[in-house]
């Protein structure tokens, strides 16, 4: 209903006039709508060692909106020192991950948005302490097998991530395995299973390695005489058509049984092969 004030009347009197709208058009309305940011639980600061591998935050189920569903809010991390620090998000999990032989601090940067692009940030610290990495070196064999007084030579080299190469030390020992110029020679003066063991250390960490040298001898086989016998007399004076017997002495100077010897004696005419009853009489 609407009042109206008829100024033709009388003074001081007033009408009432009834006006009925059939339509009505507003211009300039508006819709409010209300989209707080996202809420997240804040992250503490996180401590690593050097080389100690990495870590996941559980994170994304900390975060609420009004209006985004979780699963749908979008977050993301980034590490201020990307040289020693990796930062990102995997399922939820803000997975933080040292450089391998770096550290140092970083600054790792969250910020989650909701389908409006509100956000929330935040930031944590991760600190990664320094570890003085122990020397590393080549694998060597289980075992090796070499002959006696042919000394055998392998490449062989070592190193430190954290020490220059000029600061370490290496040992070997038996002392007849030695070291240079990138390579060990054995050079063992027995024959036998003999275990080498290979140090290697930078002041302060030490590894070790071992290997068992299976050092062989051959036999040394050399004629020591030969005998000759008339067949008939038994003295050593033959002639022309006189049937002989003939010794041959080979002695073993070697570390090794050789058996079985054959004895070969090449003549003109005369070809004797495997001659019976030869054997070592070395020992």
């Amino acid at each position: 209903m609407v009042c109206l004030l008829d100024s033709t009347g009388p003074a001081g009197e007033s009408e009432t006039i009834v006006v009925q709208v059939e339509e009505m058009n507003i211009v300039g309305g508006y819709l409010i709508e209300w989209d707080r940011d996202p809420q997240c639980e804040a992250q503490s600061d996180q401590y690593f060692d050097e080389d100690g591998g990495g870590r996941l935050l559980e994170f994304l189920y900390t975060c609420t909106d009004d209006l985004t569903s979780n699963s749908d809010l979008v977050p993301t991390a980034t590490s201020s020192e990307p040289s020693i620090l990796e930062a990102s998000f995997v399922d939820g999990q803000i997975r933080l991950q040292p450089v391998a032989d770096a550290s140092g601090q970083s600054t790792v940067s969250i910020t989650v948005l909701d389908e409006r692009q509100n956000a929330w940030t935040n930031s944590f610290d991760v600190f990664i302490s320094e570890i003085d990495d122990a020397p590393e070196m080549d694998e060597l064999p289980v075992e090796l097998t070499m002959e006696l007084n042919q000394p055998l030579s392998i490449p062989f080299s070592y190193w430190d991530r954290d020490t220059p190469s000029s600061q370490l030390s290496i040992e070997i020992t038996p002392d007849w395995a030695t070291f240079s110029g990138g390579e060990i020679t054995f050079n063992p003066t027995q024959f036998g299973v003999k275990t080498v063991t290979v140090k290697v250390t930078d002041g302060v960490n030490e590894i070790e390695q071992t290997t068992d040298l299976i050092v062989t001898q051959r036999a040394d086989l050399w004629v020591q005489s030969i005998d000759i016998f008339n067949q008939n007399t038994g003295d050593s004076t033959v002639s022309e058509d006189n049937a002989i017997e003939i010794y041959v002495y080979v002695r073993n100077s070697g570390n090794s049984i050789a058996q079985p010897v054959t004895i070969r004696l090449f003549g003109e005419w005369t070809d004797i092969r495997d001659a019976p009853n030869c054997h070592d009489v070395s020992r």
